[in-house]
């Protein structure tokens, strides 16, 4: 069964303070972690990492267990509709005619009888512009930022982190095309110019 897992106080301040000195496998594998891939995703961008990587995170307490996925439709709890409330009302009768307006001269003599108040239309609430950090992500745009961020850790290892999250964080092609033009520059500097070249190739065209 597909699990998904998020990272926990613990392990973002791992992140940002290195304070427990994580293995650069397991530190690599942490800020994949982001609380949409499943453990099988995760294992995909990380092989040599595996299954028995993201226990030792959890039993750490690095990242915590946040979902169980299943599409088999016979693990889910069936709950029946509640029924509704039993009518006080006396059922209505075919074809009776309307009730009489009820007449009270003695009330209403001499004057107007009150009228009821009209309802206030509601005021239409302007739409609000959706938050930067809420905007839906293209999928394909999820793949390549994934892959990306795969690649410049096999490259360049620990040192790479930084813009590994950038790179995590980036919701838009153009957001995602500046941390790859730093992405290049850092592979460049510490695998050399070839390196870099075919880096820029595969995640930007050239």
């Amino acid at each position: 069964m597909p699990t998904i897992y998020r990272k926990t106080a613990k392990g973002q301040t791992e992140i940002e303070t290195r304070v427990h000195r994580l293995a650069p496998r397991f530190r690599s594998l942490l800020i994949l972690v982001d609380g949409r891939r499943t453990d099988a995703d995760l294992e995909k961008l990380m092989p040599q990492a595996g299954q028995q990587a993201l226990d030792a995170l959890a039993e750490g307490g690095f990242i915590e267990l946040i979902s169980l996925t299943d599409t088999n439709p016979r693990l889910q709890p069936v709950i029946p509709p509640a029924p509704p409330p039993p009518s006080t009302s006396a059922p209505p009768v075919a074809n009776a005619p309307p009730a009489p307006w009820p007449s009270r001269p003695d009330v209403f003599a001499g004057r107007e009888p009150p009228t009821l108040p009209l309802p206030i239309p509601a005021t239409p609430t302007s739409s609000q512009p959706i938050p930067l950090d809420e905007r839906p992500v293209a999928p394909w745009l999820i793949h390549q930022r994934q892959e990306a961020v795969h690649a410049l850790l096999d490259l360049c290892g620990p040192m790479a982190e930084p813009l590994a999250m950038r790179m995590e964080q980036a919701r838009t092609n153009d957001e995602l095309s500046q941390v790859l033009d730093l992405a290049i520059q850092l592979v460049a500097n510490t695998r050399g110019r070839q390196q870099a070249v075919a880096y820029g190739t595969r995640f930007k065209g050239g």
